[in-house]
């Protein structure tokens, strides 16, 4: 499942074409313009009064059942003590010696320092091999990476309950972060479809919510899936790579035994603003959750999936935009004034443990 092609001729091997490309791009006006922050201050909602507030989301509650109640209860206090995690990473621009820090967070509020481009810098890849020089280059290709292992049964589960776990499992991590149009920034159809209707209303309901929670974590339910700024990012090439695990184990959740799926997979994404392979870089996600299997809906019918987001979030993305969307934090972007804390981890680690609100983080 491949999303949006570089939009450039292939270059196959031909080195002079690829530099032609370059020299060009140095010429053409930017196709995106980072808004100022006094534009996005001036653009940010309204709070409402907490009073105000609960009596709003207290209307919007569709009647549930009393263990959906208690998994929306725990995933509100889930989104609140996670915001992905945020990654930042201290990089220095081989051309200009500019000491650059790249925020990253799947939904966070922390602003990175800027990056000065200068008359010689290069783009992190060159098209014929995107992943060049990181350990993405032996990952997996798109969907070819969520791999479903042997099942067999678990708790008081059969082998095929288990299995079916694993398909739908697969599905959803699948729609999650390798959608086209999910990726793109539009609407998540293909992972709320897959969603129990209890908790696909809760999903539909919060995603276009802005801001962020007194703890400083983004709001909006987009935040599960993996979704670009509309109109900020370009993926370049058709190929994403992917790595990662699922593994199956059993857990005590709202009173009764769930089955559960724990997922652990990285994304990397070539990507650059549209039309300007200059500022060509990685973004390397973090997919971390667990999905709770039983019978939400139907007290007689098959187990049903109940997705619950942990740690994660992609390294190489900006911090200061709380909307839900990922937005690169490409050569050229403007000047913020949060670094990063905490020992600098590898990205390409599953799930780097983090004490800290805004990790370091060593490479895209």
């Amino acid at each position: 499942m491949s999303p949006t092609a570089d939009g450039g001729p292939d270059p196959g091997d031909d080195l002079a074409q690829e530099l032609r490309e370059l020299h060009a791009s140095l010429s053409r006006p930017a196709k995106f313009i980072e808004p100022a922050a006094a534009e996005r201050r001036r653009k940010s909602v309204k709070a409402v009064r907490p009073k105000q507030s609960r009596k709003a989301r207290k209307l919007r509650e569709p009647v549930r059942s009393r263990a959906a109640r208690a998994y929306l209860k725990r995933r509100r206090m889930a989104d609140r003590k996670r915001a992905g995690l945020i990654l930042v990473a201290a990089v220095v621009l081989s051309g200009g010696g500019v000491a650059v820090s790249y925020a990253v967070a799947h939904h966070a509020t922390l602003r990175p320092l800027a990056i000065t481009p200068s008359s010689s810098a290069v783009p992190a890849f060159m098209l014929a091999n995107p992943f060049a020089g990181s350990p993405a280059s032996g990952f997996a290709d798109g969907a070819a990476g969520i791999i479903v292992p042997a099942s067999r049964p678990v708790g008081g589960y059969t082998t095929a309950e288990v299995a079916r776990a694993f398909e739908m499992t697969r599905r959803l991590v699948t729609a999650a972060n390798l959608d086209p149009g999910t990726l793109n920034g539009g609407p998540p159809a293909a992972f709320a479809r897959l969603l129990v209707h209890q908790e696909r209303q809760y999903f539909l309901s919060q995603i276009a919510r802005t801001g962020v929670s007194r703890a400083g974590y983004a709001l909006s339910t987009r935040t599960w899936v993996t979704s670009f700024a509309p109109g900020t990012t370009q993926i370049v090439g058709k190929v994403i790579k992917v790595h990662g695990y699922m593994s199956a184990t059993t857990a005590r959740e709202s009173a009764r035994e769930v089955l559960r799926i724990h997922v652990d997979y990285i994304f990397v994404y070539p990507v650059q603003r549209p039309g300007r392979p200059l500022t060509r870089m990685r973004v390397v996600q973090q997919a971390v959750a667990n999905v709770d299997f039983a019978q939400w809906d139907d007290p007689g019918g098959q187990l049903e999936p109940w997705w619950l987001n942990g740690d994660g979030g992609p390294a190489g993305a900006r911090c200061d935009s709380p909307d839900g969307f990922i937005h690169p934090f490409f050569p050229g972007s403007a000047a913020d004034r949060v670094g990063p804390s905490g020992t600098p981890v590898d990205p390409y680690i599953l799930n780097p443990a983090s004490k800290v609100a805004c990790q370091a983080v060593t490479r895209t």
